[in-house]
């Protein structure tokens, strides 16, 4: 009987071990499934603020495709008004030969 009851203390012992140690890895599994969770999470917040930074370029592109649109009607705007002002001051000057010619004639 003594025995047994040695035998059977020693087998708890043994068994406790080996519970604590599969309560341990079930611990750690929750753990690493939180964690992994958490990632997942993270990643689809990393998803939406990286779709909305490319929103912010592609508008940005946009914009700097209309300012360089701008640029050059502008451009274009102000050679026109040069070229008015040299075509005037050229009529101006022919005026005032065709003046001077009509004076002396």
């Amino acid at each position: 009987m003594e025995e047994l009851v040695m035998k059977t203390v020693m087998e708890e012992e043994l068994i406790k071990p080996a519970a604590v140690d599969e309560l341990v890895i079930v611990e750690v599994k929750e753990e690493v499934l939180r964690d992994v969770e958490a990632a997942v999470e993270l990643l689809a917040t990393v998803k939406e603020v990286l779709a909305a930074v490319e929103g912010i370029l592609t508008r940005v592109d946009e914009a700097e495709e209309e300012e360089q649109e701008i640029e050059e009607e502008t451009e274009d705007e102000v050679k026109g008004v040069e070229e008015a002002e040299v075509l005037d001051k050229v009529d101006m000057e022919l005026e005032e030969d065709v003046e001077e010619e009509a004076d002396e004639a």
